[in-house]
């Protein structure tokens, strides 16, 4: 169970990652309703079981980044307008996201990612790996998608180089490219139920 302080965006730090550049391991972090311009980096592992929770109307403006120093991160509760999220840190979830009109939206590199409760509206490239080094031996480990929906998306989901990974109550809608899933690795379990793809 995570627990710690909670910090406030705006009433006790101006900034969201003002907030964060105060914030310790398993604190939560509140933002109230509002649009906040700023791009927000997770930088280091002091901010390991953070979890930064919007309200019902709060909106960025910017991008959410979460290095390979930070893990077991929560982004819950937050509309990413013209932005995305880049994830490097290990045990992050997203959950109850909304993001539109953005060239990408979620991109990960990382192992143990869960992707819930979202939503992506005319994002170009919705979800999508980097790719991973010619040099790794082995795959990233377990990616969880369930309950996400993108509508107006050049390419909805592209996942390379997953040893696990779980797609369920997916929704993809008006897209030219829906589900794209290639490994360079024989041992890769792919479980997929409740997909409901419509593209162009």
């Amino acid at each position: 169970v995570k627990s710690g302080n909670i910090l406030r965006v705006p009433q006790e730090y101006p900034t969201i990652q003002s907030a964060l550049n105060n914030a310790k391991m398993g604190d939560t972090i509140i933002i109230s309703n509002g649009i906040y311009h700023e791009d927000v980096i997770f930088l280091t592992s002091r901010l390991n079981n953070v979890i930064l929770m919007g309200s019902d109307n709060t909106i960025l403006e910017g991008t959410i980044e979460i290095t390979g120093e930070t893990s077991n991160v929560t982004i819950k509760n937050i509309i990413i307008r013209t932005g995305a999220i880049h994830i490097s840190g290990n045990g992050t979830i997203i959950d109850g996201v909304k993001i539109f009109d953005s060239g990408v939206g979620i991109k990960i590199g990382a192992s143990n990612i869960k992707i819930i409760n979202t939503h992506f509206n005319n994002v170009g490239h919705s979800i999508e790996t980097y790719e991973l080094p010619s040099w790794f031996e082995k795959p990233r480990e377990n990616l969880m998608i369930d309950n996400v929906v993108i509508n107006n998306a050049s390419l909805s989901i592209h996942i390379e180089d997953y040893k696990d990974i779980i797609i369920s109550r997916l929704k993809i809608n008006n897209c030219d490219s829906g589900l794209l899933i290639a490994s360079r690795f024989n041992e890769t379990n792919i479980e997929l139920k409740e997909l409901n793809i419509t593209c162009n």
